[in-house]
């Protein structure tokens, strides 16, 4: 059950518009922790940098920093008077919420408890990297990014946030609707009504006199915080331009939203896959739902490059959307995507697929091969493909009969699922990632968690390239399996 202050909090979030969401946060967390400083920082779409999203400022790096340590450990970090806390909704990895309890010169704010300022233990200096320079003229087909870190520059001192914090609708709130805007001290960022003045918080008990209490309620405010703006997300492109390093493709742009999300996870299992090149993804994708009792994990890879693949991966990925939402089975989905790629593209053009249905509560897998991506399974020390009956991409002739092949799934068990353009990319020399490297790639990543993991993943493979760039773009997703839980085992 959540204390007074995070109900008010929660409150306050809930009334608030899409778009002044973070803005509201941001100030009544600072409020009530008496800190120097509140920020939330969103990760980008490469999963390689966070992104100040209130106050402007550089980007942080996520290797090397503790707001990255945050963010890829799934904990709150301690770093001398800054709290770290990662934002997150079932496995889906969004920022870092950041306190700093004192100010510049180490004097802390009225209402920091002082008590638990000389508790902090430093992790380490943060490394702050400038945000590149944004270049609207650039036309779509040119606005690629193509290296691993971003080579366009991209610089901004207004951030999104900023620019709509001016237009921004009161929050309806009878305690504070006659109130006149006011401002965060030290972003300069206009806040609604319902955050100037006296806010909800202000008759909310005191702020805890230990960090340790501190931190507990700030962990259950930044829960509350993530799990509205994943809901905000949907409502305002706000958070979308604040994630950006650089312009998307088109192409990417489609890619990105047919995602239903980036990582997922339930008692049974957690899932995570990434895009790349980030922004400027073709034509693989992957989706995924969950239902009373199933999974269902499919991962496709449209055939061509450009707008023309991220359309045909859409209507693929429609068309299985549409036959599993109407109560279709997986052999089902492959048929009415199989026919409807053909009626529009005769052949010509098809997708390669793999749909998988986990069954929850047994760990029972059923799986489509119609094409080429490949799966490996991490079973203790044991790390192999899973080969199955290769049949016909989705598209091909249209009357495709597709056959269920079936596997299990146990505790403790990892799947890798990867596209051509992952297993069948090659080095400089020649040698193909799948033949070594990419079984290397997964015993390296074991021990993280899949959203981590992922993320590595694709360092390692851009690694393997060295200074060329992958010629195919590229999909990676993990599962991991923990299993239905009794009830006695879930607490």
């Amino acid at each position: 059950m959540h204390s007074a202050p995070s109900q008010d909090l929660e409150h306050a979030i809930w009334g608030a518009q899409p778009h002044e969401l973070l803005a509201i946060a941001v100030t009544l967390i600072k409020e009530y922790a008496g800190a120097a400083a509140v920020e939330a920082l969103l990760v980008d779409y490469r999963q390689a940098f966070l992104i100040p999203a209130t106050a402007g400022g550089d980007a942080v790096r996520l290797d090397n920093t503790a707001p990255g340590h945050a963010f890829a450990a799934q904990q709150v970090v301690r770093e001398g008077d800054a709290l770290h806390l990662p934002l997150t909704v079932h496995g889906d990895r969004l920022g870092v919420l950041t306190v700093r309890l004192s100010g510049p010169n180490g004097e802390a704010d009225a209402g920091t408890p002082r008590a638990a300022l000389g508790t902090v233990t430093p992790l380490h200096d943060e490394t702050r990297v400038p945000r590149p320079r944004q270049d609207a003229a650039d036309p779509v087909q040119h606005a690629t990014d193509s290296t691993v870190g971003g080579a366009r520059n991209n610089s901004a001192t207004v951030t999104p946030l900023q620019e709509a914090a001016a237009t921004v609708t009161p929050l309806q709130d009878a305690a504070t609707a006659d109130r006149s805007l006011g401002d965060t001290p030290g972003s300069g960022i206009p806040l609604p009504d319902a955050v100037a003045g006296t806010s909800p918080l202000q008759h909310a008990a005191a702020p805890p006199v230990s960090l340790d209490e501190l931190q507990e309620q700030l962990a259950v405010m930044a829960t509350i915080l993530a799990r509205a703006l994943k809901i905000a997300d949907v409502h305002t492109d706000l958070y979308r331009r604040v994630r950006r390093r650089s312009r998307l493709t088109l192409a990417a742009e489609m890619q990105w939203d047919l995602l239903p999300g980036r990582a997922c996870g339930t008692d049974e299992f957690l899932l995570a896959g990434q895009l790349e090149p980030a922004y400027a993804v073709w034509g693989d994708n992957f989706d995924w739902a969950v239902s009373p009792g199933h999974l269902t994990l499919t991962v496709t890879n449209g055939m061509g490059s450009g707008t023309e693949a991220a359309a045909l991966t859409h209507l693929a990925i429609s068309s299985l959307r549409n036959a599993r939402r109407s109560g279709a089975d997986i052999v089902e989905q492959a048929a009415l995507a199989d026919q409807t790629l053909y009626a529009h593209h005769r052949g010509v053009r098809h997708v390669a697929t793999i749909l998988l249905d986990f069954e929850l509560a047994t760990g029972r897998v059923r799986v489509i091969d119609a094409g080429s991506p490949k799966v490996y399974r991490l079973r203790g020390n044991v790390t192999e493909a899973l080969d199955f009956e290769a049949q016909l991409p989705l598209g091909m002739f249209g009357d495709a009969n597709y056959a269920v092949e079936e596997f299990t799934v146990e505790p403790g068990d990892r799947l890798i699922i990867v596209s051509d353009g992952v297993h069948g990319a090659e080095s400089a020399a020649g040698e193909l990632y799948g033949n070594v490297a990419l079984l290397q790639a997964l015993r390296d990543t074991r021990l993280q968690n899949p959203p981590e993991a992922v993320r590595t993943f694709i360092r390692h493979f851009l690694d393997y390239h060295g200074d060329a760039e992958p010629k195919d773009d590229a999909v990676v997703v993990c599962v991991d399996w923990t299993g239905k839980r009794s009830a006695s085992e879930s607490g």
